[in-house]
């Protein structure tokens, strides 16, 4: 008896036989009044959970109202109440002595370990309210696409992580220059990528590589020089944790360890010609770089973003058809000057997007599967965070600098 594999056996209970070269790739707006199938297609993609009720009141309406009642419910609760923990700052506990050590060596530990498996029962509880936007999945891709481990080497400050969540949330759908600008001196990326470490005399190139491969452009779309001189760029920058120590979490410029060398990158002189202070440097080194970055290869970057957004809201396999709308999308970023809401707007209503090969073919992660779950019974948050870890998916705790 011939070996059937599981594809196999799927394609003999349902028909196959469609191709995605059939499908609309129009981003023309999808203008029919929404049947039910066509609203549980648009939650599951734009929220963590469904309910009847919430899919009831959408029947009928348009792609164009149920989409900006969902962006609309999404900037109104960008800012939900923060975990308990978020201003437990302490002292060094290396300068103290007696029990004001033991105490704040306790408050470390707490706040470098348990407190970041709190921050992800936190975020279940959130996703688990949000079931009305496009928020937290946005939270979710921009948490994938900046991946920051808390359990590093030296585990990351569950504040720091916090911090992290909270600029993708403000952010969701904002300029991907401003959250290029920002993660590039953020608390929990600086310890993660090592821009902590990376001084005048001697460059850490880590971060510097993963913001062109990773964050920005794509394997192939920059060079070694390219990476050693953005590493010189983003020197000096520093974080800590500790009261005594300046303003905890906050990225701060240590002068001294700035490289005030002239450097080119791309093409572009960065010349030290001006007052070494942390607002100077943040303006004419960081955000130089990612201008830089987006103004000499803007439509490589928009590419690679926009394949990012499509694979992860649409259609995870792309083929001929669906990277013609990949073009089409990242042509929209460009001309928006890296504004994303524009974007998101015109694909979640489109015709390709209800296109119905569009309907029903993205795997859920383990946070849609979940998340979808808990939300119908009563479960203590920690619970639904440990499965979703078990199953791959480690709120705060990427497998890998990859998501």
């Amino acid at each position: 008896m011939a070996v059937v594999s599981r594809r196999n056996f799927l394609e003999g209970l349902f028909d196959f036989n469609h191709s995605r070269l059939e499908i609309n790739a129009s981003l023309d707006e999808y203008t029919q009044p929404l049947n039910r199938l066509q609203v549980q297609h648009l939650l599951r993609r734009a929220t963590f959970s469904l309910s009847n009720s919430i899919i009831d009141k959408y029947v009928g309406k348009t792609a164009a109202f149920v989409v900006d009642e969902l962006f609309a419910k999404a900037d109104a609760n960008i800012n939900p109440t923060p975990p308990f923990f978020v201003n437990d700052y302490i002292k060094n506990p290396g300068n103290l002595t007696g029990k004001q050590r033991e105490e704040a060596e306790a408050k470390k530990s707490l706040i470098g370990g348990e407190y970041n498996l709190t921050l992800g029962e936190w975020w279940v509880g959130v996703m688990k309210r949000d079931s009305e936007s496009f928020l937290e999945k946005m939270v979710l891709f921009w948490h994938d696409h900046f991946a920051t481990q808390f359990a590093s080497c030296d585990n990351i400050p569950s504040i720091s992580m916090y911090r992290q969540n909270e600029l993708f949330r403000k952010n969701y759908a904002g300029n991907f220059r401003t959250l290029l600008e920002q993660i590039s001196i953020d608390g929990a990326m600086l310890r993660y990528l090592n821009g902590n470490e990376n001084i005048s005399e001697s460059p850490n190139e880590n971060y510097a590589r993963e913001l062109m491969e990773l964050f920005s452009l794509g394997v192939g779309n920059y060079t070694e020089q390219d990476i050693r001189e953005a590493a010189k760029i983003l020197t000096g920058w520093k974080v800590n944790m500790f009261l005594d120590e300046g303003t905890p979490y906050k990225a701060f410029l240590n002068s001294n360890q700035f490289d005030k060398s002239s450097k080119l990158f791309m093409g572009e002189v960065f010349s030290v010609n001006y007052e070494v202070n942390e607002q100077n440097v943040y303006k004419n080194s960081v955000q130089k770089l990612i201008d830089v970055i987006l103004t000499k290869k803007g439509q490589v970057a928009a590419k690679y973003l926009s394949t990012k957004i499509y694979q992860y809201f649409v259609y995870a396999n792309t083929q001929k058809t669906d990277n013609a709308v990949v073009d089409q999308m990242a042509q929209m970023i460009v001309d928006n000057g890296f504004e994303l809401k524009p974007l998101l707007k015109k694909l979640f209503k489109s015709q390709h997007f209800f296109d119905d090969l569009n309907i029903g073919v993205q795997i859920k992660s383990p946070a849609e599967t979940i998340i979808g779950m808990v939300k119908h019974i009563d479960y203590n948050d920690r619970y639904p965070r440990n499965i979703m870890a078990a199953l791959g998916l480690e709120l705060f705790n990427p497998p890998n600098v990859a998501g």
